[in-house]
């Protein structure tokens, strides 16, 4: 492993990057990271809570309440690229091979929300598509300021979907929202509030943040060699959504949405995504305030510890060892108080109508079992048993997630401390004709949150209509009443 050269350090206490993180990143680099160990999937009535209708009625009814003096603030990371968008339609340009997608949209880019940004006039589709690529600067555009929909008096961006979804939710009680963008695009986003602003008429607290550069990682080659650029200087890259982790740290609100940017539908369609927000937001606030009461008895040794183990296992459906009711009651309190005291998040599930692979899952770890968010990369393949469970897997993640972070004490949780380290990514990329190894920091929504409270809720899959490629604007969850 390269030692760092006094240039190299001065490079990394540019951004903030300590030797000893230097050091622990080309390691894990160098000597993999460990796949996930499955225990289970987690299903309905096995991880995953299926409520009724009173049931969510009821957690309506607590979130609405809640509403004039909780604050509340949707989080939403928005510097993704719109170029993958239109990836497809660059490689048919070059190649001329008509893929499904191109038939889909040489038959329907009338209806697209720019359409009148690429419009030819006679009407011509491959004068449409060069417009569209070469003319329009959409795919420059980060994708939140790409128009996602259209409407009589225009069309909306994905930015502006998420503002009037969060309206809705908080009925216009002081709607904030928290944007990751890249500092390039920050005077853009800017640009686009206020005009959303003025526009939708709704009173949003709107703030910004950019991805830490102290969260930038290092790579090697394939023969373990330490990456660097042509001026000799440490490759540094991106640490992917993991990094925001610390964003998501400044944040003093209570209660957090988490959201991605592309999964927003047309203000006709948003009436069950609303609800169900509220049925989440409603279920998180009862299980805070059950976690705060049963850590205030625990710390005074009165806990009830039978209907808190029926709680825990039962009603939250978690976790708990095979012989834990035989366990000194002293030994059950301190377990209970170290797992409660913890930051909490619900996550909506949807079913799965696809082939099974990333989602919710029991994870075994150093002698424990916990629900775990787990994406595709992080199984191992070739394990049998593995892909087996895998295959038994009936809901996956759509990043529906609303958390709180502050303790029973109402101290704010550093939530680095509930992050899993080990459980980063290692992937292959080409630069400069040779390929490397990059890694990037565990993910936001998976080890990034490995060690906090989390139940599990199935949603319809209806409130799941992400914008992956510029056909997927042509779907019914994305057109017009």
């Amino acid at each position: 492993m390269s030692v760092f050269s006094k240039k190299d350090l001065q490079l990394l206490a540019s951004k903030n990057i300590s030797p000893a993180e230097g050091i622990r990143q080309l390691t894990l680099l160098e000597t993999g990271v460990r796949p996930i160990d499955l225990h289970a999937p987690a299903t309905p009535g096995k991880g995953i809570l299926t409520l009724t209708k009173e049931q969510e009625e009821k957690y309506i009814h607590l979130f609405e309440q809640a509403l004039p003096t909780t604050p509340m603030v949707r989080f939403v990371p928005a510097s993704g690229a719109a170029s993958r968008m239109f990836k497809a339609f660059y490689q048919y340009r070059d190649s001329g091979v008509e893929n499904e997608e191109i038939r889909v949209f040489k038959e329907n880019y009338q209806k697209l929300p720019f359409y009148e940004q690429i419009i030819c006039q006679p009407a011509d589709f491959r004068c449409s598509l060069n417009k569209m690529l070469d003319e329009s600067g959409l795919p420059q555009l980060p994708k939140a300021l790409i128009p996602f929909h259209r409407y009589s008096s225009g069309s909306r961006t994905a930015f502006s979907e998420h503002l009037v979804e969060s309206g809705k939710i908080t009925a216009q009680h002081d709607t904030r929202l928290h944007f990751t963008v890249s500092p390039n695009h920050q005077a853009a986003f800017e640009e686009e509030a206020r005009q959303a602003s003025r526009q939708l008429g709704g009173a949003y607290q709107i703030s910004f943040s950019h991805q830490s550069p102290a969260t930038d990682t290092l790579a090697i080659d394939l023969e373990d060699r330490v990456v660097r650029n042509e001026n000799g200087e440490l490759l540094l890259r991106p640490g992917g959504h993991g990094s925001l982790l610390t964003n998501l740290n400044q944040l003093q609100e209570e209660i957090i949405f988490i959201k991605n940017i592309d999964n927003i539908q047309p203000e006709h369609r948003q009436v069950q995504v609303v609800y169900y927000k509220k049925v989440l937001g409603g279920l998180l606030l009862s299980i805070r305030k059950k976690v705060h009461n049963w850590l205030r008895q625990l710390e005074i040794g009165r806990a009830d510890l039978q209907r808190l183990r029926h709680t825990y296992s039962r009603e939250w459906q978690l976790w708990l060892p095979d012989d834990f009711a035989s366990w000194p009651a002293g030994e059950q309190e301190t377990w209970f108080f170290e797992h409660l005291n913890r930051p909490i998040r619900i996550c909506g599930m949807v079913a799965n109508q696809g082939e099974p692979g990333g989602g919710p899952y029991w994870v075994k770890e150093d002698g424990e079992i916990s629900l775990q968010i787990v994406e595709a990369s992080q199984f191992d393949k070739q394990n049998q048993q593995q892909v087996a469970l895998i295959k038994q897997a009936t809901h996956f993640n759509p990043v529906d997630i609303v958390g709180t972070i502050y303790s029973y004490r109402g101290q704010k949780f550093d939530l680095s401390q509930f992050a899993n380290p080990a459980t980063a990514f290692i992937s292959e990329k080409s630069v400069g004709g040779k390929t490397i190894k990059v890694l990037e920091h565990p993910g936001l929504w998976n080890g990034g949150m490995a060690y906090w409270l989390t139940v599990f809720v199935e949603v319809p899959l209806a409130t799941f209509a992400p914008v992956k490629t510029i056909t997927d604007l042509l779907k019914p969850a994305h057109q017009p009443e």
